[in-house]
Formats: structure tokens, C-alpha cells, sequence
């Protein structure tokens, strides 16, 4: 488990979706029963508490204000070169066609930027959307600077 947490903080960090997307799934499916994954709340639990492995670089938040609502995840560099990051969860029916999922990825990174969740930010930010069909995520990213 310790290299998927690795791998998971370096893709992350990296901005390199299709290994996240791989990461992501290889957790899932190779640690959490189908019934424990019931709300968006549990993938925002056991994601932050995955993210907490980069304490020493970052500031890690779950659900908390900021700009115009609350966010699920944001992880605010302490160091400046890591990019900031600010995560928002989305979790679709099992049965869900891919569309559907795509969808939700896109909803999700939209709220990001509709909802301000990066104010007071400053340097680089990486926003992800993420939406979870079952074990298997979608992940959609921006990179800004403010």
C-alpha cells in the first residue's frame, strides 16, 4: 500500500490523470468492498486520509469554506514548488454509462471554478474533478496560476 500512496501523492502532484486514474482504481478495487463505498463522503474520507501522507509539504483540508461554499478536498502547498491543489468528488450510480460519469467529472471541476474554492490562493493550482462509478474514477484537470 505504501507505493500506491506514493504513486497517488506523484500523480497528484504530477498532474498526470491517466496514472491517477490508475492509482485511484487499483486502491479501490484491491482494498474497499462495493458496499463501503455508499456516499460521496466515504471516497472524500479515505482520499484525504491517503493525502495526509504529504503533511510535510502540504496543508490538507476536507470539507471545509472557502470562496462561495465548501470544498471537498484542498491541499495548500507549503512549499513553493508544489502546485496547490484543490479536489472536488463526484459519485455516480454503479449502473451510470460513461457519459453519465464524464458528465459528473465535468460538474465537478465547473464547481470548482463557480464556487471560487481556490480563493486566497497564490502560485499554481491544479483543480480536479473526480467522479467515481463504483471502484473506477474519471478524472478530469485544469492547472491555473493566480
Amino acid at each position: 500500500i505504501l507505493k500506491l500512496i506514493q504513486s497517488l501523492s506523484d500523480s497528484l502532484i504530477a498532474n498526470d490523470v491517466p496514472a491517477l486514474e490508475d492509482t485511484l482504481y487499483e486502491i479501490f478495487a484491491g482494498t474497499f468492498g462495493s458496499f463501503m463505498l455508499s456516499s460521496e463522503k466515504v471516497y472524500q474520507a479515505i482520499i484525504t486520509t491517503l493525502l495526509l501522507s504529504l503533511a510535510r509539504r502540504y496543508v490538507i483540508k476536507a470539507e471545509f469554506e472557502n470562496g462561495k461554499g465548501r470544498y471537498d478536498i484542498l491541499m495548500e502547498s507549503k512549499v513553493t514548488s508544489c502546485p496547490h491543489v484543490v479536489i472536488e468528488l463526484k459519485r455516480c450510480d454503479t449502473d451510470a454509462d460513461d457519459d453519465k460519469v464524464a458528465e459528473d467529472a465535468t460538474r465537478a471541476l465547473t464547481q470548482i471554478k463557480e464556487k471560487d474554492y481556490g480563493f486566497g490562493l497564490k502560485g499554481d493550482i491544479i483543480l480536479y474533478g473526480i467522479a467515481f462509478r463504483g471502484k473506477e474514477p474519471k478524472i478530469l484537470s485544469e492547472k491555473m496560476t493566480l
